[in-house]
């Protein structure tokens, strides 16, 4: 898969630009903002604090949304570059000035602009100088996912032992696409009426979403294309559900964050109801 990002350092000049800057790299990942004062060792390359604690970032692709804590944090990253121990590059969401000056000092490449959720430790990692990653032997498929509505509230099913990923987890209607025959809104159309029995009337398309599958197959980024539909009192209360499925629920969308949901459904309840 490729993924565009901004390089941030090194600036370099026409020849860089086009060149690799990490070969094949193994990707380490910190879900949360970094403060390397405090939050990493220098003499080991060790993460000492946060959700990412114990992992060696020496010589690997350190990836993690953003820095944070004391401006020391830059000497810190110099720490690492000193006792041999540097990251071979630093990819973020967003590249503050801490981060952004440990990076110039140390020669550190760093990279900003991109996605952090969609990678996970241990993936492999090519970036060249103009930005450009390419994450190897993940795959890409597109699936969609429709969330129904009916009287302010919000359709989710749990899913069953049955199918191939997820399973006990709560998600929307959904389903991957075999092929690009039909447009994705009828392919929702179609997953709405096999898992509940009902009629959908789709009211908003939302942008698409890459995310990565952390609960089946993690070589894995679903490519989501997320619908809002609307659905009647009357089918609302007839519903049913198939072999996909053991439980259903109708729930206000301030509830999602009590339910032990499928990657990326709270991402796509928000982009549809905003």
């Amino acid at each position: 898969m490729i993924i565009e990002g901004r390089r941030v350092y090194p600036m370099g000049g026409i020849k860089e630009r086009g060149g690799l800057i990490v070969d094949r790299g193994e990707v380490v990942v910190s879900p949360s903002p970094v403060s390397f004062l405090g939050g990493v060792d220098p003499q080991t390359g060790i993460i000492t604090d946060g959700e990412a604690k114990g992992k060696s970032i020496a010589g690997k692709v350190f990836v993690f949304p953003e820095g944070r804590g004391s401006t020391v944090g830059s000497y810190v990253m110099y720490g690492l570059k000193r006792y041999g121990n540097a990251p071979l590059a630093v990819v973020n969401r967003r590249s503050e000035i801490i981060v952004t000056v440990g990076a110039i000092i140390s020669g550190i490449p760093l990279f900003d602009r991109v996605d952090t959720s969609l990678f996970l430790d241990g993936d492999i990692l090519s970036i060249r100088g103009d930005g450009s990653m390419e994450l190897h032997d993940v795959d890409v498929k597109d699936a969609v996912t429709v969330i129904l509505r009916s009287r302010e509230k919000i359709l989710i099913l749990k899913r069953s032992d049955k199918v191939g990923s997820c399973r006990g987890r709560w998600a929307g209607v959904s389903g991957h696409v075999e092929d690009e025959d039909g447009s994705f809104s009828a392919r929702g159309i179609t997953e709405v009426k096999e898992e509940t029995g009902m009629q959908a009337n789709i009211v908003r398309e939302g942008p698409v979403l890459d995310i990565r599958d952390t609960c089946g197959e993690k070589k894995r980024i679903w490519r989501i294309h997320p619908f809002l539909a609307d659905v009647s009192s009357e089918d609302a209360d007839r519903m049913r559900i198939d072999w996909e499925h053991t439980e259903y629920r109708w729930i206000r969308p301030e509830e999602l964050d009590s339910y032990h949901t499928a990657p990326g459904l709270a991402d796509v309840v928000k982009l549809l109801l905003t």
